[in-house]
């Protein structure tokens, strides 16, 4: 009787925990399908979106955005600078054409460029209604995305997540003896001392410490925040409004030395984006 117990007992564990990461990736981690009509780009007249000729078709999606009952035409356009293989976008709109009328809403995407631009759907603001996340890559090597929400209202396209907003957590700070980081997260006013020493030969090889951890160029390095590598919505506290969730890189000597990362889940609340979490990495071995 004791061994059908205990094994009644170790099934129901095995089935909990599994039970409790199915939870876990379904409700937390987005993965919404995003359905692109490829076939709708031949179908739109660009002569409607007032745009020079040398702009592009880049994504045709249909979603419910402004009701529940007409599926409304999310369209973005780009123009390409026509100077590489892959397509640098440089500048962008994003237009709605709206099922139950006919009716179409643009928006010029202001200092918004890149390569591979993509498009995701989620509400953020509350309203039951899908909001629009766009996000396309710098092309640089310290892998910055760049990325703008846009919420239709009133037949306006209205941004909600800008350039400003996109710096993310500000991070500075200073190199110590000893192998340390003195940070700084400037939005949550919290200062931190990190341990960099997983890097210690490699800094010690470029003149930057010495073997016994003192700094020989006090002023050469100084550790910064990139603005975001990665911004996914996840509904956090599961009331089906969704929150972001970033990441972020610290680079201290150069922009390749990478020292650590910084993770936010950001709440839109009262017209603004408000840190409900914030938490870093440290590295103790690479």
């Amino acid at each position: 009787m004791k061994r059908f117990s205990l094994t009644l007992f170790f099934s129901l564990m095995i089935l909990v925990i599994i039970g409790g990461f199915l939870f876990v990736n379904s409700d937390f981690n987005y993965n919404e399908e995003v359905v692109v009509d490829e076939n709708a780009n031949n179908q739109i007249n660009l002569d409607q979106f007032d745009l020079s000729s040398d702009f592009e078709v880049i994504t045709v999606n249909n979603k419910y955005l402004s009701n529940q009952e007409n599926q409304d035409q999310i369209i973005l356009l780009g123009k390409n600078n026509q100077e590489s293989d892959i397509p640098y976008w440089k500048e962008m709109m994003i237009a709605v054409k709206k099922g139950s009328e006919n009716t179409l809403i643009k928006k010029k995407l202001k200092d918004f460029n890149g390569y591979e631009p993509e498009i995701t759907f989620a509400d953020f603001t509350g309203d039951k209604k899908k909001d629009i996340l766009i996000k396309t890559a710098s092309g640089g090597s310290g892998g910055i995305y760049f990325h703008r929400i846009l919420t239709l209202e009133n037949d306006n396209l209205n941004i909600i997540f800008d350039k400003k907003n996109n710096k993310g957590i500000k991070v500075v700070g200073y190199f110590a003896d000893d192998f340390k980081a003195k940070l700084k997260f400037e939005n949550i006013n919290k200062n931190v001392v990190l341990d960099i020493s997983v890097n210690k030969d490699k800094y010690i090889k470029e003149n930057i410490y010495n073997k016994k951890g003192d700094m020989i160029e006090v002023d050469l390095v100084r550790p910064y925040s990139y603005p975001f590598s990665s911004l996914k919505p996840i509904d956090y506290n599961q009331d089906g409004t969704y929150e972001l969730k970033g990441i972020q890189k610290i680079v201290g000597a150069y922009g390749a030395d990478h020292i650590s990362e910084v993770e936010s889940i950001l709440t839109y609340k009262e017209n603004s984006w408000n840190i409900s979490n914030v938490s870093y990495k440290t590295y103790l071995k690479k």
